[in-house]
C-alpha cells in the first residue's frame, strides 16, 4: 500500500533482471517505483511523475549522462537526486565528478539504504562513492 507522502524513485536500468529485483525490493519497502530502460524515456517519466530520485544503471556514455542531468535541471520540475551505478572498470575510467556514483554490484539492501539516506539528507550536495 502506497501512502500519500510516499517517496518515489525512477529506475533507469538496461538489465531487466536487475530492474525487477530492485523494483520489487523498493516496492516492498513502500516506495513508488517508475521504470525506464533508456535515458530519453526517463526524461519523459520525470516530466510526468516528478520522482524524488533517479537511479541510473545503464551503459550510456559520460556525455549522455551529463546531457541527461542537464535536461533534468532544465525541466525545473523540482529538485531530484541522481544516483548512478557503475561497473568498477568504468568507474576507474570515468572523468565525471565522483559524487552520486556507486560501484556495482549493489545488493538491493545497500541500494535501499543509499536511496533512503539521500532522501533524508536532501541538502547534501554530494554522495561519496562506495567501492
Amino acid at each position: 500500500m502506497i501512502r500519500k507522502n510516499t517517496k518515489s524513485v525512477l529506475l533507469v536500468f538496461e538489465d531487466s533482471k536487475e530492474l525487477a529485483v530492485s523494483e520489487a525490493y523498493l516496492l516492498h519497502h513502500g516506495f513508488k517505483v517508475f521504470k525506464s530502460n533508456s535515458l530519453q524515456d526517463g526524461i519523459d517519466i520525470v516530466e510526468k511523475n516528478s520522482p524524488n530520485m533517479v537511479v541510473l544503471n545503464t551503459y550510456d556514455s559520460e556525455l549522455d549522462i551529463e546531457h541527461f542531468s542537464k535536461k533534468l535541471k532544465a525541466k525545473k520540475v523540482k529538485k531530484i537526486s541522481l544516483l548512478r551505478l557503475l561497473e568498477l572498470e568504468n568507474y576507474l575510467k570515468s572523468s565525471l565528478v565522483r559524487e552520486h556514483i556507486v560501484v556495482k554490484p549493489v545488493h538491493p539492501t545497500l541500494l535501499l539504504n543509499l536511496i533512503k539516506n539521500r532522501m533524508i539528507h536532501d541538502n547534501v550536495t554530494g554522495l561519496p562513492s562506495f567501492r
